[in-house]
């Protein structure tokens, strides 16, 4: 299943960005937070997601 929950404040508006992995040390983060690498965080993201390159 691809689903994700994120935790948001009022600040957030309807059609606003949001980046849910930013950078490398922001995944480093993610991953130490599951007990794992960053290889396996960025593996774990299924193919229907899309990807935009910026």
């Amino acid at each position: 299943m691809d689903m994700l929950f994120v935790k948001i404040d009022n600040n957030i508006k309807l059609h606003d960005e949001v980046e849910v992995l930013k950078d490398i040390k922001h995944i480093e983060q993610v991953a130490k937070y599951l007990e794992t690498i960053p290889y396996e965080v960025l593996c774990s993201i299924s193919k229907r997601v899309p990807r935009r390159i910026v």
